[in-house]
């Protein structure tokens, strides 16, 4: 998956229409969430990254991260019953298209919500402070971004005088939905030394199959 060597976010939520979005809703100051649902790869490898897989009880079907947690659909098509038999205190994920409507009934049990924005590289280096805001530990993103920060940089020297590969990086494959400049994945390409096959003025253009080829 892509930047898994750093966290492996695929931010890959898929867009349906009559969909509202969700925005950043900051936790309230309750005791920290220990009773997580993701429906967003992003959210739930930030988890992980920051130390709090153990607060997980389910995740996105589109993860590939903490194996042997129940997948109970995307942020576009949630899979509610599942998600409110398993009591969540609160539900993460990126700012986007979520189907509110049928989320209805976990929301009516008054779950928080985090759901920062993470389009670009930035926006995710700030999201992680919504998430270790939720778990009560606000030091750890500081601490994660570092690390991260300094990994980029050491991957950059690392590949300055290397040819820079074309790259198409795919969020998903049925529509075929490609990262564009300016998304967090743009960043890590060029900062891992490649150039972005898919120069749009659109962050997440869709791409006809015989375009990739």
């Amino acid at each position: 998956m892509l930047f898994r060597s750093s966290l492996a976010l695929v931010s890959a939520s898929c867009r349906r229409p009559r969909a509202s979005r969700a925005r950043a809703r900051q936790p309230t100051p309750d005791a920290p969430a220990r009773r997580i649902v993701s429906l967003s790869p992003a959210a739930t490898d930030s988890l992980v990254a920051l130390g709090f897989a153990d607060r997980l009880v389910a995740v996105s079907s589109l993860c590939s991260g903490a194996p042997g947690l129940p997948r109970v659909g995307t942020m576009a098509t949630p899979d509610a019953r599942a998600i409110r038999a398993l009591r969540p205190d609160a539900l993460v994920g990126v700012e986007g298209p979520v189907a509110t409507t049928t989320l209805q009934p976990v929301l009516a049990d008054h779950p928080r919500l985090v759901f920062p924005r993470a389009e670009s590289l930035e926006d995710y280096f700030e999201a992680l402070d919504a998430y270790a805001g939720l778990v009560g530990s606000p030091q750890s993103a500081e601490a994660l971004r570092d690390r991260l920060r300094e990994g980029a940089e050491r991957v950059a020297r690392a590949v300055a005088a290397r040819a820079r590969p074309r790259v198409l990086a795919v969020y998903t494959t049925s529509p075929l939905v490609a990262a564009g400049p300016g998304s967090w994945v743009d960043a890590v390409l060029r900062a891992a030394g490649g150039e972005n096959a898919a120069q749009t003025p659109n962050r997440h253009p869709m791409i006809a199959p015989e375009q990739a080829a």
